[in-house]
């Protein structure tokens, strides 16, 4: 089994010591890797790494042994904001380029990523391609672009899904990046459920992924509940029953009859002054 682990762009330490994921991020993904079963547990001979020992990595660096660790791009983020690696349409440094050309280059909500940052792309890819990964697990909104032309990190997180840019049609888990984690700890165990779920699919490389379709009724008339009752409710041998609240007032009562067809009773409407 083949894991790739992908993150955005390397920190200071990542610079310092031309290793990606160290310092305070490596740590959290060396307790990670522990936490899901991932990490080597056996001590690292004397000749590896000697270059790390001065600066405490070595241990770090040798429990990853087995799994190839990476980053997209190859520089610091200036001010640890990705915003600067992409421009504008307007920006001069896009000049000469055609709209179909510079498609694969827009990242939404960021722009078009500047000329002189795409080939860490290319060689994202060569590295990829020579590793053969059996998953990619992809950190953080960078990585995931890097891999789908999507940015939505914290919604796409835990979800299995097909690379389309980088890597095309290798199976990715996407979730957050551990400097996100640094900063909430509550999200240290969903991290680690989502690695989990990368490790559960890399286990059958050639299992197909089927995305189920679902019927979801919403904003019901009384007409509807009494039709969603006959049509799946009445046939159900077992009945889901969700309920949400906000301040102590019920908002909402769902149901599901099955894994495929569902509904949702809103008791509120906010866009009414009266709700």
């Amino acid at each position: 089994m083949k894991l790739a682990f992908i993150a955005d762009a390397p920190s200071h330490e990542e610079i310092e010591t031309g290793e990606p994921l160290v310092g305070p991020s490596g740590r959290l993904f060396w307790r990670l890797l522990r936490m899901t079963g991932l990490a080597r547990t056996d001590s690292p001979p004397a000749s590896f790494r000697t270059d790390m020992r001065d600066k405490g990595l070595r241990p770090l660096l040798w429990a990853r042994k087995d799994v190839f660790v990476g980053n997209v791009w190859d520089v610091q983020l200036p001010d640890n904001d990705m915003q600067k690696l992409f421009c504008g349409a307007s920006d001069p440094v896009l000049k000469g380029e055609t709209w179909e050309g510079l498609a694969q280059w827009k990242a939404p909500n960021y722009g078009w990523l500047r000329p002189e940052h795409r080939g860490a792309l290319e060689r994202l890819a060569r590295e990829l391609e020579a590793y053969d990964p059996d998953i990619i697990i992809s950190f953080g909104a960078g990585a995931l672009w890097a891999f789908t032309g999507t940015t939505g990190a914290t919604e796409a997180r835990g979800i299995v899904s097909y690379a389309r840019r980088i890597m095309p049609g290798r199976k990715l888990v996407p979730t957050l990046h551990p400097a996100y984690v640094l900063q909430d700890y509550r999200y240290l165990g969903v991290v680690a459920a989502d690695i989990m779920r990368g490790v559960r699919e890399a286990a059958d490389r050639a299992k197909i992924l089927h995305h189920l379709s679902r019927e979801l009724w919403i904003e019901p008339t009384l007409e509807d509940l009494h039709e969603w009752w006959e049509t799946y409710g009445r046939l159900s041998t077992l009945l889901s029953v969700d309920i949400e609240t906000v301040r102590g007032q019920i908002t909402c009562v769902g149901f599901a009859a099955d894994a495929e067809h569902a509904i949702c009773c809103p008791l509120v409407d906010y866009r009414a002054p009266n709700r």
